[in-house]
């Protein structure tokens, strides 16, 4: 079961934080806190909109706390160091997009590289002059073998027209450069997963605003050693999306690579490149008034052993119609926990009865922290973090109220606060957890706090 072993408060947040789940794009108003647990589980790092703050999970005792760098948007870490990315911004070009080295032990600076030293020359070499700044600066970070690949985007409009370049850089521990990847226009290299990695190949998927318009969502493997091109495989758009965009989410299984579009469209590849088959997630429902369906973004696949892949689809949609339109009947497959072997087969299915935000595998132990989206969301029982074995067990589909029935359901621990995206994080053993929770409102109503978990499973 999961026990809390320590909570403790972080302060108050801001009323223009605390969103109203009622509203439509809410979370796009909000600078989330974001826990940081170092491998071996000592120590948490928790990145607020205004400092860094380093506790002993043991005691919970703060060890150290230093103001934050303009806003960090990703994270990686090893025992002995923490990697921050700095925040994008949208509307203007940033002068600089740090990538930052921090001494986990004292909070000092080790090292910083400026992202914006490689990605504003290729911008300039091909915007438009003219051209209006989009979203600029968004980075991506993850830290392999010692080795740190980080990415940044800059976007920019032309009249009716949108376009952009990234770069893709290889770090070493020092943070000299080792090579670099340029990109322009899209899909690109942007996706809303991680980078992952397997034998000497980066693996990447990508977001695509339409097939028709800018080309389908593709996964592509890169060489570890220079950054060259190995393959690339193309992810098109179906008609059983709800919309015309796309995101590739990549996984890596065994010795396979696993990628799956938004819609539930679940492909294998070896490690070359070659495709082994597909199969499909979920199907879309009429109901008679509308097809309704649900789709799934990076982070939320994760595979394990040498032939299982997890999904946690999100929200019920309505095909056609905007994300935020509300369904009144539920897709069968939303807000759930879905696990397949790679030949198509469901294994078993957790209904959450939130929508899962954060979705960790380590070993065979599964943790999601879930949100809300219904006006009550910090009070509902539903949001909080759940733990499931991944060893075996027995087939079937479950909720929380026959979760006793599940032999993989390991515990729920209920949050005051929702849990949002990257809000938590485990060492490597999974022996530590910690969830940062989140107020919301609906209308003049307030709930939930914004405080530290530090939970274990026992």
């Amino acid at each position: 079961m999961l026990e809390l072993l320590l909570e403790v408060p972080l302060g108050n947040v801001a009323e223009d934080q605390v969103p109203d789940l009622s509203e439509a794009g809410w979370a796009l108003k909000v600078t989330f806190s974001k826990p940081i647990v170092v491998p071996d589980g000592s120590k948490v790092l928790v990145v607020t909109a205004d400092d860094m703050q380093m506790y002993d999970t043991s005691d919970g005792k703060l060890l150290w706390k230093q103001p934050i760098y303009g806003g960090i948007d990703k994270y990686d870490a090893t025992n002995e160091i923490v990697y921050l990315s700095e925040a994008g911004s949208s509307g203007r070009f940033k002068e600089r997009s740090y990538i930052y080295a921090i001494d986990a032990a004292s909070g000092a600076e080790l090292w910083r590289y400026d992202l914006q030293q490689d990605a504003r020359p290729w911008r300039l070499e091909n915007m438009p002059e003219g051209a209006e700044a989009g979203s600029a600066g968004f980075t991506n970070i993850n830290v392999h073998e010692g080795v740190i690949y980080a990415k940044v985007s800059d976007s920019w409009k032309d009249g009716s027209v949108t376009d952009r370049t990234e770069v893709l850089v290889a770090l070493d521990d020092r943070g000299g450069k080792l090579w670099e990847i340029r990109s322009r226009g899209y899909p690109g290299l942007f996706s809303t997963g991680r980078m992952e990695f397997l034998a000497d190949k980066l693996i990447i998927g990508s977001y695509t605003y339409g097939d028709d318009t800018h080309g389908p969502a593709y996964v592509q493997a890169f060489d570890l050693a220079d950054g060259q091109l190995l393959w690339r495989q193309d992810l098109p758009w179906e008609p059983l999306n709800y919309a015309r965009s796309n995101n590739a989410s990549v996984t890596i299984v065994g010795d396979k690579v696993v990628a799956s579009t938004s819609f539930g469209r679940v492909y294998v590849f070896t490690a070359d490149g070659e495709a082994l088959g597909d199969f499909l997630a979920w199907e879309p429902v009429d109901t008679g008034e509308n097809v309704i369906t649900t789709y799934v973004l990076g982070g939320k696949v994760a595979g394990f052993g040498d032939d299982n892949v997890v999904i946690a689809p999100s929200k019920t949609v309505i095909q056609g119609a905007a994300a935020s339109a509300v369904s009144p009947v539920e897709h069968p497959d939303a807000n759930s926990v879905l696990v397949y072997n790679l030949q198509g087969e469901r294994l078993w299915k957790f209904a959450l009865g939130a929508p899962p935000l954060n979705l960790i595998i380590k070993g065979d132990i599964m943790l999601l922290g879930t949100s809300s989206e219904s006006a009550t969301a910090g009070g509902t029982e539903d949001t909080g973090v759940y733990a499931f074995s991944l060893a075996g067990g027995a087939g079937g589909e479950f909720t929380a109220a026959d979760s006793a029935n599940l032999e993989q359901f390991l515990g729920f621990f209920r949050t005051d606060g929702i849990i949002y995206v990257s809000a938590l994080d485990s060492s490597a053993d999974q022996s530590v957890i910690a969830a940062v929770s989140w107020p919301t409102r609906s209308g003049v109503t307030k709930s939930g706090e914004h405080a530290l978990y530090i939970l274990t499973l026992k």
